[in-house]
């Protein structure tokens, strides 16, 4: 394992951006309550490394030749693995990621973090025996997707759990 880049905590609060290689991984980092930026695909290098340097943000990569930029080594994390769960697994040990301190309190779809309380109704897309069961939901405003503790959040739940016992 590469540890490319200084002690790994020196940016703070841990905010992140995801190249396009590692779409999947900011899709978890979210999941977790981490602010991560996924970028339009074949965004130029050099601006996903600006953009990492103005907003204080890691970016997370596979792609070596980001390291070939000056100053890359005080925002890129380099990751190794060619599995999503290595990577993961990987920046949890690396960057000692808390995977359940803030789990679910962002929208996966759009990031934004101020997710509200929502009644269920069926022109939103919510699923039938979700309403009749009355289950709880979130509604991100930003975005207009839907929340719901499922059988789906149960998996997540129990892959974050996971990933915390690794770090």
């Amino acid at each position: 394992m590469t540890t490319t880049g200084p002690a790994f905590c020196a940016l703070a609060p841990l905010r992140f951006i995801c190249d396009e290689m590692l779409r999947g991984v900011g899709g978890w980092l979210r999941v977790a309550g981490y602010d991560t930026l996924l970028p339009a695909q074949g965004e130029a290098d050099a601006t996903l490394l600006a953009r990492a340097r103005q907003e204080d943000r890691w970016l997370i990569t596979r792609d070596r030749k980001l390291m070939e930029h000056a100053g890359a080594t005080a925002y890129v994390v380099l990751l190794e693995s060619d599995t999503l769960q290595g990577n993961l697994l990987e920046l949890t040990l690396r960057m000692d990621i808390d995977w359940l301190s803030r789990a679910f309190s962002r929208c996966k779809r759009c990031n934004n973090v101020l997710l509200e309380s929502a009644e269920p109704s069926p022109r939103h897309g919510v699923p039938p025996d979700i309403i009749k069961q009355r289950i709880s939901l979130l509604f991100c405003p930003a975005c207009d997707q839907f929340f719901w503790h499922g059988s789906h959040a149960d998996r997540m739940q129990r892959r974050l759990a996971e990933l915390n016992r690794k770090r």
